[in-house]
């Protein structure tokens, strides 16, 4: 499983699958890093191969959506690299659950709120142009991840404070909880 990333700069890269994490683990970060960095996002499942997809037919290649986050190590060589550094819960919703403005991802760390996200109308043509320049640079596999950024990275926790608790919820249900232990 490949995953595509649209970064919220437009920049386009990739993520292998070792850095995907179903389950709430702990996350230990090595010695060598001393800030992670988290970046809400948007997965997208595809559901039909292709290759150079138009903006315009993008919608017929998924069905399903999930809110979730990517991790970087700041500072490091390898910031995207790292094993289960991409946190997507194992439910994913209809795409359409994206149409409901009340539908609202938000991000805690250590109890207080550090992201809050509401769909806006535009939020589907922004996810097929995440899609499209994404099949520019790799071909889109059945079962593949199309992830789309919805901030730029920013500091998440650093290595002073030991340890940071992250949890993530959709329309008030937990999607998922994790502590990063330095």
């Amino acid at each position: 499983m490949n995953l595509s990333i649209y970064g919220f700069d437009g920049n386009t890269g990739c993520r292998p699958d070792t850095t995907l994490e179903f389950e709430d683990r702990d996350f230990y970060i090595p010695e060598s890093v001393d800030r992670i960095d988290f970046a809400p996002a948007i997965f997208i499942r595809m559901t039909r191969a292709g290759k150079c997809i138009s903006p315009a037919f993008a919608e017929r290649y998924y069905e399903a959506v999930c809110p979730g986050l990517l991790l970087y190590a700041s500072g490091h060589p390898s910031a995207a690299l790292f094993d289960h550094s991409s946190i997507v819960p194992r439910t994913f919703f209809s795409k359409h659950t994206l149409e409901e403005e009340s539908n609202v991802f938000e991000l805690k760390a250590d109890g207080c709120g550090i992201f809050r996200f509401s769909p806006s109308a535009d939020i589907l043509q922004t996810l097929d142009t995440a899609i499209a320049r994404c099949s520019e640079i790799m071909s889109q596999r059945t079962g593949d991840l199309v992830v789309l950024e919805l901030q730029k990275p920013s500091v998440l926790c650093t290595r002073d404070q030991g340890t940071c608790e992250i949890e993530g919820s959709w329309c008030d249900n937990p999607l998922f909880s994790r502590t990063i232990i330095f």
